[in-house]
């Protein structure tokens, strides 16, 4: 049973990292979205859709990650 909790949380911090790196992604969409034919409603729609599946992306992924690494992220961008 120990190889299953060790491959379990092998398999939250792959996903955990994964939807992270997928909100990165989502953002960088918003910042190529100038480069598309889009109107202008139909920027402003894609942006905010965008934005909040970044941001689910994001939090759910530092949720599977756990604490420690929302620790390790905050450190990162703390002033020293």
């Amino acid at each position: 049973t120990s190889t299953t909790c060790k491959d379990t949380t092998l398999m939250k911090n792959f996903f955990g990292y994964l939807l992270i790196i997928l909100s990165f992604v989502a953002w960088a969409g918003i910042a190529a979205l100038p480069f598309f034919n889009v109107s202008t409603g139909g920027a402003a729609a894609i942006t905010t859709a965008l934005v909040i599946g970044g941001e689910v992306l994001f939090y759910t992924g530092v949720a599977l990650l756990g604490a420690e690494a929302w620790n390790k992220i905050k450190s990162k961008f703390k002033k020293s």
